[in-house]
């Protein structure tokens, strides 16, 4: 029934043309926003991707990483509305039948030296012990404020494996899985964009040089939907169970009221990169655990009561808001760790175009393996990978 919403041409030729039927729904999901795309334009292309892959099956011996990109098109792009379970159970078979590895990838494992440190005014609160979730709903009650909290995830599989670029490769069939990225250290530069690349190409291109022509970042995705094996390494931590008291500054309560969706369960997303991978000075209206499992991140933090400092964008001439971003980019007023003289002169530019964010406070510190971050909902933080870099976000 959904499907017929389609018309019945594309549906008469979709077993005998379904290349042509997925450029045809791959056109109309384009022409509405990303969250709008009505689902019978999805179903569509999820169908037609299905065809194909039978199609190429049938007419080529040697067609096992064109058959995968087919498929996790049909995840990425439509989300998978209705085949997801056939499409996933395909997939899963084909990690029985894949073709000999390639030699193990080089380097094998990501460099992640732990940084210098730096010293700071203003840390970012750090617990001197792994707490209980009883223990974090105390100082959620008594602060709501961001905490560091180290072990918590020191049990999972991903701590010991994801490091291991042989690992990853493996779990991603030899890395034939198609994964988004998107080009650039952070969404607010000029040329920024997105592309879906296989993920050999994306370690090989981006996450293993020393020195990448461009910079590429796996994120905010939902790898563990699309990858069960990397899922089965990780656990949704049990703080995302706890209960945080309301927002109690009234203007952000109204504005994120209009921002959240409740969630059955809590939201993942993996956040993959090299050094340099920079996440702009932005809030979210969930909570957050942010989980670092890989490499060392700099992050910093300013509560809601320091929105007027912090010089929010206006919206985009496509009319895509972008209020939750800032316009200051942090990168040139975070701790200088390359020694580089210049940054001075670019941190006194910065302040001169944005004098208001010379009176905001702030917390910040330096995220490492095993350490997990709870930042709170409407808080704004700033995020750059110091090391090759791999988390994972929980939003509740």
């Amino acid at each position: 029934e959904t499907l017929a919403a389609c018309g019945t041409a594309p549906l008469c030729i979709i077993g005998t043309h379904p290349q042509a039927v997925l450029d045809l729904a791959h056109e109309k999901m384009h022409t509405f926003p990303y969250h709008a795309v009505p689902i019978h334009w999805r179903r569509l292309y999820e169908d037609a991707s299905c065809y194909s892959a039978i199609t190429i099956l049938q007419s080529k011996p040697d067609v096992f990483a064109n058959v995968v990109r087919v498929l996790d098109y049909a995840l990425i792009i439509s989300g998978g509305p209705a085949r997801r379970s056939l499409i996933e159970s395909t997939l899963q078979r084909l990690y029985s039948i894949k073709p000999k590895p390639a030699e193990p990838p080089t380097p094998r494992f990501l460099p992640c030296h732990p940084p210098d440190t730096f010293e700071t005014t203003h840390e970012i609160r750090r617990a001197t012990h792994t707490l209980d979730v009883a223990e974090f709903q105390d100082h959620l009650d008594a602060s709501l404020a961001p905490i560091i909290i180290p072990g918590a995830i020191d049990h999972w599989p991903a701590m010991t494996r994801w490091s291991d670029n042989k690992y990853l490769l493996d779990s991603t069939l030899d890395g034939r899985r198609m994964v988004p990225i998107e080009i650039g250290s952070s969404y607010t530069d000029d040329g920024w964009s997105q592309k879906i690349i296989p993920f050999a190409e994306f370690v090989e291109e981006y996450l293993n040089p020393t020195s990448p022509s461009d910079v590429g970042y796996l994120a905010q995705h939902d790898l563990f939907t699309q990858i069960p094996t990397l899922r089965g390494d990780i656990l949704v931590p049990d703080y995302c169970y706890a209960t945080p008291p309301p927002q109690a500054d009234r203007k952000v309560a109204e504005r994120i009221s209009g921002e959240s969706h409740e969630f059955e369960a809590p939201l993942m997303n993996a956040w993959l990169g090299p050094k340099g991978t920079k996440t702009p000075l932005h809030t979210d209206p969930y909570h957050n655990v942010l989980c670092q499992v890989v490499g060392f991140k700099y992050v910093r933090l300013y509560a809601p009561d320091q929105t007027p400092y912090l010089y929010p964008r206006e919206a985009e001439e496509s009319g895509v808001s972008m209020e939750n971003t800032s316009s200051i980019d942090l990168f040139y007023l975070r701790p200088d760790f390359e020694g580089q003289t210049e940054r001075a002169a670019q941190a006194r530019e910065m302040y001169t175009q944005y004098p208001l964010c010379h009176n905001a406070t702030y917390q910040e510190a330096i995220l490492g393996p095993g350490e997990s971050l709870y930042i709170p909902l409407g808080w704004w933080h700033y995020l750059e990978s110091l090391t090759p870099s791999f988390s994972v976000s929980f939003w509740w």
